[in-house]
Parts: structure tokens; C-alpha cells; sequence
């Protein structure tokens, strides 16, 4: 070997071999202590892993693991298996015989492995993240079957106990920067330089070709590329003994935003390990645009002839970088969690004692580590005991952890903002890796907080205690009386015991062995319940919560799983049995319970779970909880993006009739859910339902169910007669006005007609039913001494206004008209329909025909102009006297002077309508309504004549 000292060759003319030598000879030297490294980090089972990897690649036999044809890319360039290799191979088929092929070309230039390979960073639960470099000029089946060949050495390898992740690829098109798909081992577009900085300082030659890189000095590594080729040119290195990935010369801005980016998406699922690689990043972000690199530092060292192990470790390399950019800063707190993350790393428990023969190179190293940073015994104990951290530790350390990841990620984006550079990381990247981000990380109202990202393996507890004083709920990690709820600092409080319990369930805290203790206070919680609670969480919402799969996060969430848990903690019956009132009824509906009409759906308590894996709570607790409910599920619906529906449950612990309660809810909103599944939020149908004793409309309006509550049927029926934009049908929930006329002439309801439906409420009196043609409802009660009497002058008027609106051009203005009349049967039950026909034979030659003209008026009141029999009453001439004006007219005109009804039979309202307003737009309840108002007042006016 050279003497020793720093190196540098003239890469010009005159190039000093020797040196050349020496440096490749000085890497090598390394990569084979590393290598060693990683062999004692190895189980003695697994060690022939780094044996048999090369030759797996190098041939193909049909009985060792991962051959997939005789086509298959193979052999590696400057590789030949030594006898432990193929004394491996045999172990697995003693058939095998090695056989060199010398003149065919390798189609595998190097095989590395990179990442904690090697360093104090390693330990036996690591994976193995390997290069296979294949030559450029393989054709994509090639390639394929090679990719193939990767994944079933690498399930083999599994059943060894070894975790590998292969990543085939052609040292060319890297150069060149293209990229994989974003997937959890690759970082796909976010960074190349900064990769192949890693790679470089990290990377472990396995078999190949070595790195040019290594031959060209730091200062040249600008002119990397010039540098190599003059290597090879002047042949000074032969073509087939060296892999060129490239240089280094500046990094780009945007990378550091992108890396950033994919470390704290890393930092999901491995806190420990992002901080350390995001706040390398920081640091080299900082230094921008002259950016000395770890991989620079570590090839000056190498070429300075400083090749001690412990100092070129990759770890303890980022580690000493980032101790001192921490402390010219005096961030003392971020540098403690740098030195917990790189202790944890480790896997060294150095409050453990161990024996001498087991104290190898990592604890060793650790252990002078330690002693710099000055931790005692105390300190090394408690985070020796990670595993039985508990609740208050790991929030902690949450808070600590999520608070750096953010302070670095604002960092980079002010360090974009600062150079205005966009960030390498392609747009649909940064969307995947924003999403899971905030999935992961970001507070929202009702979102459950996820407190253990890696933190500690068990949050169980032993025994927890929930308690409720007033309205709020508490838990206690240990067991307490009811008596002592104040005497100690609760883990968590809540207005709600679903959430508490829902909370403590997805961190873990409540495992199948935990004890519980529950104190309800004033509510009717008990054990029981609380069981039955946590029976249903455990079934459906699995600890952990598994990732959520890839795909998701290219759309935005949907709802996935919806619980409904009614009545928790309340007994719906308990205050009135307390009262002494009785419910003997066969009214059974639970939401309109027994002759006092009770609703026993008292609060629901809603759990959803999205597709990105997200849980979600909410409470539903004052008297419209059930409709609000409805409508939020409602909505779900609407929200679906073409997916499978959400899954959707609800269940009812409640001791009074809880399973029946839960089957009438689960119907309802399956019910509510069918009916507006059609996605026409124009034309939504309007969904009636009694719940108590107020009936409740649903409707959607502006893309959202909103709903209305009516305390009689007469405020129902004046809703239902709101004129609506299309046809909206009036759908009744199946217990809603059982047995009355309203459900019976809803159900009948038809688009584009008019119908009358009409009954005898009294020997001359009946009740009117119309629906329009946009399914608006108008009711009224009328004189009926006949059906022609009651029937006729509402055609005339119908067949008038049909004119009417033919005129301004409404389009479908000659709707059909039918008559039913509702009958009732005697037997009891729901009343049923009879078609009527009107006569044609001029019955109504008797009633006077009386047509009311609207005029725009004073203010915004229309004022109507009466023709009775075509004599003209003018507001202008009798104002405020007119009806009576009209009422003495039509007296005049009768026999004896009767003041039976009078009855429009014809309206013109164009000159009524607003500036906003267009007269096309009328429905019919418009006519119907305003005739109603003009004859209770003609009708008045005659009473008093």
C-alpha cells in the first residue's frame, strides 16, 4: 500500500498511478471494515445473506431462490464467488455446480448495499436496502424479469428473518435524474443530489465495479465528469472496473425543500431517524449556495488517510455536523433530541450491564458518546425504558418531535420563498406527501389525535378510571373511588365518554387486559355499557390503525365507516317510569313512542373513519341530535366520489329498549339515504319524518340537506306548500302520519299533474288536497253541501289558470288534472283513494264568474282589480272598501240574499310580479294561494254584508 498522509493526483497530465492506487486501495479498506461491521451486526443465521446476495444475482439455477427464467439478466462484472458463497449455495441444492461464462458480458455492473449498513446506526431488526446496477442497453422485458428476480430473492429472504428492498436500476438514466414513483422506500422525484450524497457516504460495495467517484479529489468535483472521462481515456482506469453515478457539483434549492418534505413523510411511521435527516437538510439549506456535503467531508477524510471506522461512521458523521450547527445557534433542546434519536437509533441500552465478550464495537462507540454529552445514569435509564413509556412521557416527546418537523418544514418553505426556487419535487408528489402529512400531524375540531407515532411499543395501562363530575369526563391511568375523582391530575378530559373512551382505545391505552372503572356521575353509564362500548370499538376500528393505502391520498378523503351510538350514558324510559306514567300503547315506533309521543333516540354519538385513515368524533345532544344526525349522513352520501359506499352502523346499549331503538335508527337513515341516493339536489325529493311530536322536513338545498321542524300539521302542510323549482316529490318515512290522509295522498303524488284529493270532514264541509305540478301541497277546507259544488269551481279555476300560464309561455302549463277522493274504511287502517269525475255538462252555470286582476300597488302589496260578471270594482275607486264593495254586488244578485262562498274563477298575477320575479316561473300553489286569500276575504266581507 502507498505511505500514508493526503493524497491528491493530478487529474491533468502527468497523473500519478501510485496515488490513484492508494486511494481506490484506502476505499476499499473501508468499504471491507464496513462490511465486516455488518456481518457482526448479523444474526449467525443470517450472515450468509451478504454471501449468497452476489452469486443469487450472478447466475441462474433453477433451484436457488429467486430464478425466474434462463433469460434473466445475470452476472456481475469483476465477481467471482468465493468458497463460502458457493459452500452456501450447495447447502441450499447440492446439484449445484458454479460454471464461468468468460465471454459473456455481465449484464450487473455493482451491487451496493446503502443506508445504516455497517454503522452504529444498524442493528438486527434493520433492512437492507441494496443497488442491483444493471448495464444501460437492457430492453424493458429485461428489465422486468430482473425486477421479478429481485422480489422473490427478496421473500426468500424474509423467511431468513432479513427485510430487503431492491432497487434495480442503470447508473445511466440516474445520471440523467429519473425518477421512480413516490412509494415508502423510494423518494421518488423529491431529491437526486441529495440521494446520491447519501449514497456515496453511506453505500457498502458488495461485489462490481467500485465508484469513480472515488478517484476524483473534492476540489475537482465540479469537473467530475471531465475528471472521469480523462481517467478512463488516458486509461488510467479500465472501463469494465468502475460505476459512474455522477458528481456532485452544487445541489440545487429545490431539492432541499423536496427532501425535506419526504423526510417529514418519512417521520410518520420513524420520528427518530427524520429528525436526524431533515435537519441535515436544514443545515445544508443553511449553507446554501457553498454547501460542503457529508460525503465531501468523508472522501477529504479518506484522501487525508483518516479512515478510523468510528469517525467515517455515517451516523456519527451526520451527528457531529449537526452538534455544532445546533450550538452556533444555542438550540441546546433540538441537539438533546438529535442525541435521543441517534441513542435510540442504536438500539444500545447502555443502563444494562453486559459482559465483556458482548460489548462490541456500537456500544463501545456509544458509550463515548454518552460520556461527551454528559448523560447520567438516570437519564440512560429512562430511556432505556422507552418500552414502558407511558401516556404523559410520550406526549412529551410527541410535542418535542412534531415541533421540530414543523420548525424545519417552515424553514425550507421560507429557504424556497428566500431563493425562489420551486421545489424538485414534482406537483403530484408534493400533493401524495402533503396529504399523508397532514393526515398524520394536523389538529382539526373533532379529529382524534394520534399521540404514539413510533414513540413507544405499549401504551397499555393496567387499570383506568373514568369518572364524570358536571358535564365533563375524565380517565386516570390508575384506579380511583368516586369520592377521590378530584384528587389527582386526570390523562385527558372530554365532554363526551364515546371520545374519551374512542381516544384511549386508538393510542392504545386500553388494551383486552386493562381494568375499568366507571364512575357515570348523573348519567346512566355504567360497566355494562362501557364494556359493550368497548367491545364495538375494538370490532370495528382496529389498534393499530393499519396505513392507509397508497392510492388513497391521489383523491381527497371519503367517509369509509360511519358508527352511530344512541343513548350512551342515558336511559331514555328512566324519568318517566320515575313519574309513575305509564306507556301502555301499541304505539311502538321508538321515535314516536307510546300516546305521550316520546322520542327515545335522545343523542347519537357519531365515529367516522375516512380512507385516509383518519377518526373523526362528534356529538349530537340537544333535542334536534337524531335529525342533525340524519342530515350529516345524509351528506356523506352526497360526498361519495364514485367509490363503494361508507360502511354504516349504529348501535344502542341503552337498558330500555336498545335494540329496538338502534333497528329504527339504522332503517331511518338507510331509509333517508335511498331516498336522496338519486344525486338530482335540484329536484330532491323532500323527506317527512315524525320524531316526537314535531314533524321534520328534509331537503336538499345548495348541494346540502337542510331540514325544518313543525310542531302541527298545520304548519306542516303551510311548508309543504312552498312553491319548489322542479318536482320534488314528498316522500313519508315509514312511520310518519300513520293512517293519515297526508301520507296516503303524498304517496299518490305524480311529476307534471295536478291533483285534487278531497274528503268529508263534516256533513257540508270537506278537506282539499292539491298537489301541483312541481309537487307543492295545498290544503284548505271548504263548504261542500255537493261534490259538483265542492269540485267544479276549483276546475274552472285550474282550467283558467292552465290559460293563464299558457300565456306568459310556461312551458308544461297543460298539465292533467284528476280528482280523488279519499275514503276511509270502516274497519280502521289507512284510508285509500277513489278516482272521481267531474260532469261535462255545464253544472256551473249558477256561480258568478269573479276575476281578480293583480296590480302593483303602494309598497310592496299587489292590488287586485275584481270583475264580477265582467261589472269592474276598481281599488282606485273603492280602496279599502272593495270586497265589501264586491260582496254587495254579488248579494244583490242572489236570492234571499244567502252568503254562501264565493269563488275566484280566474287570476291574473303577470302584474304582480317583482322586478326579480318572472310570471314563467309561477307553479299553480301560486294561483291556489292567492285565490285562498281572495276568498276568505270576499267571504268575510259577505258575512258582514
Amino acid at each position: 500500500m502507498a505511505k500514508s498522509g493526503t493524497l491528491n493526483p493530478d487529474s491533468g497530465e502527468g497523473l500519478d498511478r501510485k496515488a490513484l492506487r492508494a486511494i481506490r486501495q484506502r476505499f476499499l479498506l473501508v468499504n471491507e471494515g464496513r462490511l465486516q461491521r455488518t456481518r457482526d451486526a448479523l444474526p449467525e443465521r443470517q450472515q450468509v445473506v451478504l454471501e449468497l446476495l452476489p452469486l443469487l444475482l450472478h447466475v441462474n439455477h433453477p433451484l436457488l431462490p429467486g430464478y425466474v427464467s434462463h433469460q434473466t439478466p445475470s452476472g456481475i462484472g469483476r465477481y467471482r464467488p468465493d468458497r463460502d458463497a458457493l459452500r452456501a449455495a450447495q447447502k441450499i441444492t447440492r446439484s449445484f455446480q458454479y460454471k464461468r461464462e468468460p465471454n459473456r458480458e455481465p449484464d450487473l455492473h455493482s451491487l451496493f448495499l446503502m443506508g445504516s449498513i455497517g454503522s452504529i446506526g444498524h442493528t438486527v431488526a434493520s433492512d437492507l436496502d441494496i443497488w442491483v446496477c444493471y448495464r444501460s442497453n437492457l430492453d424493458p422485458e429485461q428489465v422486468r424479469e430482473l425486477e421479478t428476480k429481485c422480489q422473490r430473492i427478496s421473500k426468500w429472504l424474509a423467511g431468513l428473518g432479513v427485510e430487503t428492498h431492491f432497487f434495480p436500476m442503470s447508473p445511466t438514466r440516474f445520471m440523467h435524474g429519473e425518477a421512480g414513483d413516490l412509494s415508502t422506500e423510494d423518494c421518488g422525484s423529491a431529491q437526486h443530489f441529495l440521494l446520491l450524497d447519501e449514497f456515496y457516504r453511506t453505500a457498502v460495495l458488495l461485489a462490481g465495479r467500485y465508484p469513480v467517484w472515488w478517484l476524483t479529489p473534492v476540489e475537482q468535483e465540479k469537473t467530475h465528469e471531465r475528471v472521469a472521462a480523462n481517467l478512463r481515456d488516458k486509461r488510467y482506469i479500465r472501463e469494465d472496473e468502475s460505476i459512474d453515478f455522477g458528481g456532485i457539483p452544487r445541489i440545487p434549492a429545490g431539492e432541499f425543500v423536496g427532501a425535506g418534505m419526504w423526510q417529514i413523510y418519512k417521520g410518520i411511521d420513524s420520528p427518530y431517524k427524520a429528525v436526524l435527516k431533515i435537519l441535515l437538510t436544514e443545515l445544508y439549506a443553511g449553507e446554501y449556495p457553498d454547501v460542503e456535503t457529508i460525503s465531501m467531508e468523508y472522501k477529504r477524510r479518506v484522501y487525508a488517510d483518516q479512515v478510523d471506522l468510528d469517525e467515517l461512521d455515517p451516523y456519527v458523521m451526520v451527528y457531529r455536523r449537526l452538534e455544532a450547527f445546533l450550538r452556533t445557534r444555542y438550540e441546546e433542546e433540538r441537539l438533546e433530541l438529535v442525541r435521543r434519536c441517534l441513542y435510540f437509533k442504536s438500539a444500545q441500552h447502555l443502563s444494562r450491564p453486559i459482559s465483556a465478550s458482548h460489548r462490541n464495537w456500537r456500544r463501545q462507540l456509544m458509550e463515548r458518546l454518552v460520556a461527551e454529552w454528559g448523560w447520567d445514569e438516570a437519564t440512560l435509564r429512562e430511556l432505556d425504558d422507552r418500552r414502558n413509556w407511558k401516556v404523559t412521557r410520550v406526549q412529551k416527546e410527541r410535542r418535542e418531535l412534531v415541533n421540530n418537523l414543523t420548525y424545519s418544514y417552515r424553514f425550507l418553505s421560507q429557504f424556497a420563498r428566500e431563493v425562489q426556487s420551486e421545489s424538485t419535487i414534482n406537483s403530484a408528489d408534493m400533493t401524495l406527501l402533503g396529504r399523508k402529512l397532514y393526515a398524520a400531524f394536523e389538529r382539526k375540531a373533532d379529529k382524534i389525535e394520534l399521540i404514539n407515532p413510533g414513540i413507544a411499543p405499549d401504551l397499555s395501562e393496567d387499570h383506568l378510571t373514568f369518572g364524570c363530575r358536571g358535564e365533563v369526563w375524565m380517565v386516570w391511568d390508575h384506579a380511583l373511588g368516586e369520592r377521590d375523582l378530584g384528587s389527582t391530575i386526570p390523562l385527558k378530559r372530554s365532554r363526551n365518554i364515546v371520545e374519551l373512551v374512542l381516544w384511549a382505545h386508538l393510542n392504545g391505552l386500553l388494551a383486552k387486559s386493562t381494568a375499568v372503572t366507571v364512575h357515570g356521575g348523573d348519567t346512566h353509564m355504567g360497566l355494562f355499557e362501557m364494556q359493550k362500548l368497548l367491545e364495538s370499538l375494538r370490532q370495528q376500528v382496529a389498534y393499530p390503525l393499519p396505513a392507509a393505502p397508497q392510492e388513497n391520498f391521489h383523491r381527497q378523503p371519503e367517509q369509509k365507516l360511519l358508527i352511530y351510538y344512541v343513548n350512551v350514558g342515558i336511559d331514555p324510559l328512566t324519568e318517566g317510569d320515575e313519574d309513575g306514567l305509564q306507556r301502555i300503547s301499541d304505539r311502538t315506533d321508538a321515535l314516536v313512542y307510546s300516546e305521550l309521543r316520546e322520542n327515545l333516540a335522545l343523542s347519537v354519538d357519531e365515529v367516522l373513519l375516512n380512507t385516509w385513515h383518519e377518526v373523526y368524533f362528534r356529538r349530537y345532544g340537544d333535542d334536534d341530535a337524531l335529525i342533525e344526525a340524519l342530515c350529516d349522513h345524509v351528506q356523506c352520501r352526497l360526498q361519495d366520489h364514485g367509490g363503494p359506499p361508507p360502511v354504516s352502523r349504529v348501535q344502542c346499549f341503552s337498558p330500555s329498549r336498545g335494540a329496538s331503538i338502534a333497528n329504527r335508527v339504522r332503517e331511518l337513515f338507510r331509509d333517508a339515504a335511498a331516498c336522496f341516493s338519486g344525486g338530482d339536489t335540484v329536484s330532491a325529493p323532500r323527506y317527512l319524518i315524525d320524531v316526537g311530536k314535531s314533524h321534520y322536513v328534509i331537503q336538499i338545498r345548495d348541494g346540502k340537506p337542510a331540514w325544518s321542524r313543525h310542531a302541527s300539521l298545520n304548519e306542516l302542510c303551510q311548508y309543504l306548500s312552498e312553491p319548489q323549482p322542479a318536482h320534488s316529490a314528498i316522500i313519508l318515512d315509514r312511520y310518519a302520519l300513520l293512517n293519515s290522509p297526508l301520507r296516503t295522498v303524498c304517496a299518490a303524488g305524480q311529476a307534471g299533474k295536478i291533483q285534487v284529493f278531497f274528503r268529508r270532514v263534516a256533513a257540508s264541509e270537506a278537506e282539499v288536497y292539491i298537489l301541483d305540478e312541481h309537487g307543492s301541497l295545498f290544503r284548505y277546507r271548504a263548504p261542500a253541501p255537493s261534490r259538483e259544488a265542492l269540485l267544479m269551481p276549483l276546475d274552472r279555476f285550474i282550467r283558467s289558470v292552465q290559460y293563464r300560464r299558457r300565456t306568459v309561455g310556461e312551458p308544461g302549463s297543460g298539465e292533467e288534472v284528476t280528482y280523488h277522493e279519499i275514503v276511509f274504511p270502516d274497519g280502521g287502517g289507512p284510508p285509500t283513494l277513489a278516482r272521481r269525475y267531474l260532469p261535462q255538462d255545464g253544472a256551473q252555470a249558477e256561480h258568478h264568474a269573479v276575476q281578480a286582476i293583480a296590480e302593483h300597488g303602494s309598497g310592496d302589496q299587489a292590488e287586485f282589480t275584481i270583475f264580477c260578471n265582467h261589472e269592474e270594482f276598481s281599488p282606485l275607486e273603492y280602496g279599502e272598501e272593495l270586497f265589501q264593495a264586491v260582496a254587495a254586488r254579488i248579494l244583490s244578485q242572489r236570492s234571499n240574499r244567502e252568503r254562501y262562498p264565493c269563488y275566484i274563477t280566474d287570476l291574473d298575477l303577470t302584474g304582480a310580479a317583482g322586478a326579480d320575479e318572472n310570471p314563467r316561473h309561477y307553479q299553480t300553489v301560486h294561483y291556489l294561494k292567492q285565490k285562498h286569500r281572495l276568498e276568505q276575504a270576499l267571504f268575510s266581507a259577505l258575512q258582514k254584508a
